[in-house]
């Protein structure tokens, strides 16, 4: 008797132990979805396919007009990623562009985007210059930076790259304030200069036209309103309270970033202590704090969004779970660093969308059947 009332309670806490791991392992599996939902269409399906041979209008600031053939032309698939085809120009209507001298041109776009996007567990990749992602419109997306950096010698702001004197690379210009007059009321503008990039039209920022269209006001989740090119998807400002529990409250998803308490540009965000040399300029009207991407500073758990601008989450797209990235906003509505993807991304990225972002899409590549998810600005 003795000996099975052991085995009685040996069993008992076998059961015990076997209920408490099963309960926190869908505690846990609760907690933290699966980093992809590898059952979701949306990156098939999210994207506006021009069916019509619809235009988008532009106009310039020396009174001149015209239009470009609108939104992505095509989408194709193979068994590991999705092709998108695109001219880059939206279908509302764009500009003008204060003192900007660029006229914003079809481009002959063509992105991969993986459908299996995996975190990058080794050293994150910085966003770089030119196109880091591209909305569901075809429209790339820029990170904050512009190109400029503060050169401490010569006590101005010159180019990084080019011909001639450069900037020293250390306090880098955010083109949200710096480019600031050269926005139109869609928060885009076509990149100026005598290079390969002039004419491409893109956003560094909050696409509010495009926001605007897709009904993005905050009285439901947002959206997703791009893509990443590690794959992630981005949505609009807008998720739930709590990013795992699709009956929770939506909110404006704030960034964990913000301004440094600094009086003097000598250290980085980091911490490190500048020589002099390296020093940017002082703070001032001219030059105000979030000129440059380094006055800003991380804060983790300041805010619902993690470095790269992104949490796990779950959403009617991904039930089962995916990390996103979200562009954001301030409490007045305006756009907030660092604005759509953080200064590295999330996730393993397709390289071959830098630079002039024609990928060679294979031939045995799949056009995917379009879905019409919207009428053209000018049709509504």
């Amino acid at each position: 008797m003795a000996q099975f009332s052991r085995a009685l309670a040996a069993l008992a806490l076998l059961a015990l132990t076997l209920g408490l791991a099963l309960s926190t392992a869908h505690t846990a599996a609760t907690a933290t979805p699966r980093l992809q939902g590898s059952t979701s269409t949306a990156l098939q399906s999210s994207w506006q396919i021009n069916l019509d041979n619809h235009t988008g209008a532009y106009s310039l600031s020396n009174g001149s007009a015209g239009t470009n053939l609108a939104d992505v032309q095509m989408t194709q698939q193979d068994t590991s990623n999705v092709y998108i085809r695109a001219t880059g120009i939206p279908s509302y209507a764009i500009g003008p562009f204060p003192q900007n001298p660029a006229t914003p041109d079809e481009q002959n776009y063509r992105f991969r985007l993986p459908k299996n996007p995996t975190e990058e567990l080794g050293t994150k990749r910085a966003t770089g210059l030119g196109q880091i992602g591209v909305l569901v419109n075809g429209v790339p997306i820029y990170n904050a930076l512009d190109a400029f950096s503060w050169s401490t010698s010569l006590e101005q702001d010159l180019p990084n790259n080019g011909a001639g004197q450069h900037g020293d690379g250390v306090w880098n210009r955010n083109a949200i304030i710096a480019e600031a007059i050269s926005f139109d009321s869609c928060l885009g503008h076509p990149a100026p200069g005598q290079n390969a990039a002039n004419g491409r039209y893109h956003n560094h920022q909050d696409p509010s036209c495009l926001r605007s269209m897709l009904g993005d006001d905050g009285a439901q989740h947002s959206p997703i309103i791009g893509w990443s090119f590690d794959g992630y998807p981005i949505y609009g400002p807008y998720g739930y309270s709590a990013a795992t529990d699709t009956g929770s409250a939506v909110k404006r998803l704030s960034s964990s970033y913000r301004l440094r308490n600094i009086t003097q540009r000598t250290t980085l965000p980091n911490g490190t202590v500048l020589q002099p040399s390296q020093y940017g300029p002082a703070i001032s009207a001219q030059r105000p704090l979030g000129m440059y991407v380094e006055d800003f500073e991380y804060v983790g758990g300041l805010g619902d969004l993690d470095q790269y601008n992104g949490r796990m989450t779950v959403t009617s797209e991904y039930p089962e779970g995916i990390y996103a990235y979200h562009t954001t906003l301030d409490v007045n509505g305006a756009a907030a660093y660092p604005y759509f993807v953080g200064p590295q991304y999330f996730g393993v990225v397709a390289t071959d969308n830098f630079g002039p972002g024609q990928v060679t899409i294979p031939a045995d590549a799949q056009i995917i059947a379009p879905q019409r998810r919207y009428l053209p600005f000018t049709l509504r």
